[in-house]
Formats: structure tokens, C-alpha cells, sequence
């Protein structure tokens, strides 16, 4: 039997997996759901059998002690906790390792920033440039045109959300909103702070 602790130390990886394990249905993998459950969601027991992998690994992990699992644990994970194509690549940022996590974007060369402006300038849609934090960093005349009056410009996700009109100028506004949270929510794994905004 497992008590529930409310840990919140651990990391954004720990939080993460207590907060999907919490989150998901037993029935979801065919396990018995009864009176005798005393925690919300699967026990960690149960999210480490459905990985493959140990439930002193898995509490590990869920506590903090243990933050980079192999690729083959975290795609176990994925499994265990039924994690759709947004959140398994969260989990996979949340475990990456090296100088790309939370790291500065490199700055664009010369070369390639005028190939880029070449691309966009020869496309015959609207077009805008987005970097990882959906800032609009160029856009064509097309683009330019499509959103003309239109103000937050100087990111799309503000755009999307903020812009006085946005609901009926996008006619997808819905699943674009839905676009929109999912890859602020991606970056905010793998990117603990803006360079230019501390």
C-alpha cells in the first residue's frame, strides 16, 4: 500500500511524472480499481511495472534523486503514463542532458539570416518567423499584409491570445490556442530562462 506524499521538491522532472501518475486512470491499462485505492491516479508500483523498469528506480526519479534516465526508461514512461505526443516530448526535454538545456540560442550568421530572408521573401504565402519563444523574429509581405493592425506583433503566442479580434481572425482559433499552450509548454521544460529577459 502507498500513501501519498505531497512532495513538491525534486525538480520539473519529479513534479512532472508525480503529477501525470496522479493524473492518470487506472482502468486506462486494464489495472483493478476498487474501494482499497488510496491514492489518486496509479501507484508508483504501477507506473514502474507498466515502464519496465524498478519501483525504487521509478521513485527515484519521482523524487528527485535520479534526473536522466535512458532513452529507453523515458519512452517506458511514456507508455506507462499514456502520454500523447506533446507531453512525451516534454518528458524528453525535461531529461536531456548537456549545454542545450536552458542554454542561449545560438545567433544566426550572417549568411544564413540573409538565405532565411531569400526564403521568406520567395514564398507566395503569408509567412511569419518564429524562434523557440514563438517571438516574431521576420515575417514576408504577405505576412506582413495578413496581420497588418493587428498588435501584440512582437510574439506570436501574444498575438494569438492578446490581440483584440484574434478569436474570430483565426477560424481555428481553438485548436491554434491549443498549438500555442503546447509549445509554451514544451520550451518551458527546456528553457529555465530567457537570455534577453533574465
Amino acid at each position: 500500500m502507498e500513501v501519498s506524499r505531497g512532495h513538491s521538491g525534486g525538480g520539473p522532472l519529479a513534479a512532472f511524472l508525480r503529477a501525470r501518475r496522479n493524473g492518470a486512470r487506472p482502468e486506462q491499462h486494464r489495472l483493478a480499481v476498487g474501494a482499497q485505492r488510496q491514492v489518486p491516479g496509479l501507484r508508483r508500483d504501477e507506473v514502474a511495472f507498466l515502464a519496465g523498469i524498478s519501483t525504487d528506480y521509478y521513485v527515484r526519479l519521482e523524487q528527485g534523486r535520479e534526473r536522466r534516465p535512458s532513452p529507453a526508461v523515458v519512452e517506458g514512461l511514456c507508455h506507462a503514463l499514456l502520454l500523447d505526443t506533446v507531453a512525451a516530448r516534454y518528458l524528453r526535454e525535461l531529461t536531456i542532458t548537456g549545454t542545450a538545456v536552458g542554454g542561449e540560442t545560438p545567433r544566426m550568421g550572417a549568411d544564413r539570416l540573409e538565405a532565411v530572408n531569400q526564403l521568406l521573401g520567395s514564398m507566395t504565402v503569408p509567412a511569419l518567423l518564429v524562434n523557440r519563444w514563438l517571438d516574431i523574429v521576420g515575417s514576408n509581405v504577405l505576412g506582413d499584409f495578413l496581420h497588418e493592425g493587428m498588435e501584440p506583433r512582437d510574439n506570436y503566442a501574444r498575438l494569438v491570445f492578446l490581440a483584440p479580434g484574434a478569436q474570430a481572425f483565426f477560424t481555428e482559433w481553438p485548436e491554434l490556442a491549443r498549438c500555442m499552450v503546447a509549445a509554451l509548454r514544451a520550451q518551458a521544460g527546456s528553457i529555465r530562462r530567457r537570455p534577453d529577459r533574465g
